[in-house]
């Protein structure tokens, strides 16, 4: 869908209920022809080759966030974060709700959030309550 939406086209409509003239709209017809041209210039595989990034015959990888933690832990040199981009332009704090932790100097001010955590503290609350005021 984030390719669909950055072509300006979109899925379905907003209350979820018609697709036609949303799904088959010029626009999303105009970024399916992009990615159709990639594919016939051959600057991108029809098929997933396996490790194709990993092995550095690749310069990027379209895939999921699950994946992030399989680069970061299997190619320890690979330097898949922006954090250093943002560090070395002057920011001087960052608000981070990827999943892993950054590591940057300790001049840098970090709040990482993890909202897996904080989502199992609130059902744990939410049963907890219930429980109380039955």
């Amino acid at each position: 869908a984030p390719f669909i939406w950055s072509g300006g086209g979109d899925l379905v409509s907003e209350d979820g209920l018609t697709v036609d003239g949303y799904f088959n709209s010029g626009e999303n017809a105009e970024t399916m022809e992009y990615f159709r041209t990639i594919v016939e210039n051959r600057y991108m595989s029809e098929a997933p080759i396996e490790k194709l990034f990993e092995s550095g015959r690749a310069a990027f990888k379209f895939d999921g966030a699950w994946e992030v933690n399989t680069i970061y832990t299997s190619y320890p040199d690979v330097d898949l974060g922006v954090a250093n981009v943002l560090v070395d332009n002057g920011v001087r704090a960052i608000w981070n709700f990827a999943h892993t932790d950054l590591n940057l100097p300790e001049h840098i001010i970090v709040e990482n959030v993890h909202l897996s955590e904080s989502l199992m503290r609130l059902s744990y609350n939410i049963c907890r309550y219930q429980e109380e005021h039955k």
